[in-house]
C-alpha cells in the first residue's frame, strides 16, 4: 500500500512542478521534490503529505523563512567561496 502512496504523492508533486511558481526556482523546488519522494514516510504521514495542497510552495515558504535553514546557508556559502579562492 505504501508504495502506491508514494506514486500518489510523486504524481501530485510532478503536477505542483508544471506550475510556475513567482518566488522560487524550478531547481529548487526539484530539490524538495526530491527529498519528498526519496525519503521514507509512514503510511499516516504519506497520507498527509498528499493530501497538503501546494506542499512544494509551502515546504519552500517554510524553508526561505527558517533562521536555522538561513544560518546553515550563509555560513556553507562562505565555506565554499573560502575553499574556491583558495583552490
Amino acid at each position: 500500500m505504501t508504495a502506491d502512496k508514494k506514486d500518489i504523492l510523486a504524481l501530485k508533486l510532478q503536477l505542483e512542478l508544471e506550475s510556475p511558481s513567482e518566488l522560487f526556482s524550478r531547481s529548487f523546488l526539484e530539490d524538495i521534490y526530491s527529498v519528498l519522494t526519496l525519503s521514507e514516510w509512514s503510511e499516516d504521514m504519506l497520507l498527509r503529505l498528499i493530501k497538503t495542497p501546494n506542499l512544494l510552495q509551502k515546504v519552500g515558504r517554510v524553508l526561505h523563512n527558517d533562521d536555522v535553514f538561513s544560518v546553515f546557508f550563509e555560513q556553507r556559502t562562505r565555506e565554499l567561496i573560502v575553499e574556491l579562492i583558495t583552490e
